[in-house]
């Protein structure tokens, strides 16, 4: 084992030591949030500090701050108008980000903002945005704001599908006819961050289905517009066995039964458009299948909050290539890029 000491950079990790072993100790390396060490807690593509190894003492390798790149990763060059952040700040913005129960951690939403060197930590009186900070996108690269305009035309798509009588577009199309201007593109980009997610719970429900088929059901409503069902009644320990599952003590937090609703592709046109949301419930052990006749919430079920740990819970299986195999057992690894 040896020791690496962070010798400048952003104060969550500046003036420590770590211990580690010699051979993970490369000239450059890539940290994560101090908070999050020991957690699935993360961002893409997995570290926001990179740091350069200067000087080695003995059992002793010394690093200083390169900038907000990802894991190993040499700092970005200035090409197609992306701006070089070598040596800029970084900062977190979570909510539970100091909150001693994990799952409060886990579920809390991320925010990532760089900023050039010396530039004062925001207050929280105002958005960091307003104090001089920028924010990262998952790649590591600055938020850059988008044309004016997108707003309407994204209303105007929705109305054509809500013509079609397609049910999953009502709530967003509400929520555009409600906002003008700035307002209005602001809630498209809410709206397709809604859609991303919805793609990978429902792989995640698909997953757990494929692995777990005897406890996990699965049903689907008629066509045109077919709403697909996933009774998950499994808590805790049961999930946390499932092979291939990485960050298991994090998995066994899951302390209620899950019931995830979102669209499914018409059966009879493999091309059509997937559009729409997830809506993920929540009820007590031992609650049975609800009827598709009846609304979930008319049966106990509750759906999630925002911030619910259970959201980014199921998230984290579609970072897996899970597979029930045992001969596979011992060389599952994440996916690449999470």
């Amino acid at each position: 084992m040896a020791w690496a000491e962070i010798l400048d950079g952003p104060p969550e990790w500046a003036g420590t030591q770590f211990e580690s072993p010699e051979v993970d100790l490369a000239d450059e390396i890539g940290l994560t949030h101090p908070r999050w060490r020991g957690t699935s807690v993360g961002v893409r593509p997995g570290a926001l500090y990179a740091y350069q190894k200067v000087e080695v003492a003995g059992d002793r390798h010394r690093y200083r701050y390169v900038g907000p790149f990802g894991m190993g990763t040499r700092p970005r060059r200035l090409y197609h108008g992306v701006e070089d952040l070598t040596g800029s700040d970084v900062l977190v913005v979570q909510k539970e980000l100091h909150s001693d129960d994990r799952r409060k951690l886990w579920g809390s939403p991320v925010r990532v903002y760089t900023a050039p060197p010396g530039t004062p930590r925001p207050g929280p009186d105002r958005a960091p945005e307003e104090q001089g900070w920028q924010e990262l996108t998952r790649g590591g690269m600055l938020r850059r704001p988008r044309a004016p305009g997108p707003g309407e035309l994204f209303q105007e798509w929705l109305a054509r599908l809500l013509v079609e009588g397609n049910p999953w577009v009502v709530g967003h199309w509400r929520r555009l006819a409600d906002r003008e201007g700035a307002a209005k593109d602001a809630e498209v980009e809410r709206i397709e961050a809604e859609q991303r997610q919805m793609v990978r719970v429902a792989r995640a429900a698909r997953e757990l289905q494929r692995l777990q088929h005897e406890e996990v059901r699965s049903w689907t409503s008629d066509p045109p517009f077919p709403a697909r069902t996933t009774y998950i009644p499994m808590i805790g320990e049961d999930l946390a066995r499932i092979r291939g599952l990485g960050n298991r003590d994090w998995m066994a937090l899951q302390d209620r039964m899950l019931l995830v609703v979102h669209p499914d592709r018409d059966p009879d046109d493999d091309n059509s458009p997937l559009y729409g949301f997830a809506k993920i419930y929540s009820a007590p052990p031992a609650t049975p299948p609800p009827d598709p006749a009846v609304a979930p919430e008319q049966q106990g079920w509750t759906e999630l909050e925002e911030g619910d740990f259970l959201v980014p819970w199921l998230l984290h299986i579609t970072m897996y290539e899970l597979c029930e195999r045992p001969c596979c057992a011992p060389f599952r690894v994440p996916k690449p890029g999470n």
